[in-house]
């Protein structure tokens, strides 16, 4: 049965999935090509390598639908992952349509960060979002790398390296998790802590698409700025998109727009 960490807002679930099931998926990650995710290429990340599958995170950031199979053993693993995490997790496995693996090295992590989801007052047009609900795995644990949650007040930088740790998830393999709620954006930051020998891991969202434009014949909808949906995030209540994305505008609490905020479009742990 998951356990709910206390003294974190909202809800961030753990379980464990059995170590059969990991192996598997590990030996199949162990013979796929890998693509190398540098610090420029992603807000909050230090450096790792990743492999995509079902829809393409970079090409969703291009704003290309490219599907990338699942294998049989990531697809296994990833329905265990949710099994596990019912009902934190609502199934069936098979919503959960990306799923990225991150393979850490030595010195490798990823910088303290809040997933943001108000990119419909920031310019920032994407096709796409992610689901609430943040799932993640962990097949090769690590002495010293694991993922950790800290608060701090301040919206427009990192927490200080002094800034206390409010919880560190215990890592073995098959531990997973479900984050959503509060937990993941300001002021609570999520990181992955400096790898010592290697890390890998899964994390496991549904992919949820914008509408296309309205053609220039058709009346131009009102725009929304929730900034999140009842379902989950993303830019724009279900139903409506803007025919022209808003221009960036200066943050309240730090003066900063768009991604110069400590802030990105959700975690890949």
């Amino acid at each position: 049965m998951a356990q709910v960490v206390e003294g974190l807002p909202d809800s961030l679930a753990y379980a464990r999935v059995d170590a059969a099931t990991v192996a598997s998926a590990l030996q199949c990650i162990e013979s796929l090509p890998t693509y190398s995710w540098g610090k420029a290429e992603g807000a909050g990340s230090l450096s790792r390598k990743t492999i995509n599958f079902g829809w393409d995170f970079v090409g969703l950031e291009r704003g290309e639908k490219t599907w990338i199979e699942f294998p049989e053993e990531i697809a296994t693993l990833r329905d265990a992952v949710v099994a596990a995490l019912a009902p934190h997790a609502p199934g069936p496995g098979a919503q959960y349509d990306n799923v990225i693996v991150s393979i850490y090295g030595p010195g490798e992590g990823l910088q303290a960060h809040f997933d943001r989801d108000e990119r419909a007052d920031r310019g920032i047009s994407r096709i796409y979002y992610f689901g609430e609900q943040v799932l993640g795995v962990v097949l090769v644990p690590d002495e010293e790398g694991h993922l950790q949650y800290q608060h701090h007040p301040a919206k427009g930088e990192k927490p200080p390296p002094d800034s206390p740790v409010l919880f560190a998830l215990p890592e073995e393999v098959g531990t997973c998790f479900c984050m959503q709620g509060q937990v993941r954006h300001w002021p609570y930051y999520h990181s992955v802590s400096a790898v010592a020998q290697k890390r890998v891991s899964l994390t496991i969202r549904t992919t949820h698409f914008h509408p296309p434009p309205p053609s220039a014949d058709a009346p131009v909808p009102p725009l929304n700025t929730a900034g999140v949906t009842a379902s989950g995030t993303g830019d724009h209540a279900e139903g409506g998109s803007p025919r022209d994305p808003p221009s960036p505008r200066p943050s309240p609490t730090t003066g900063l727009t768009g991604d110069e905020e400590i802030g990105c479009v959700c975690a890949i742990l």
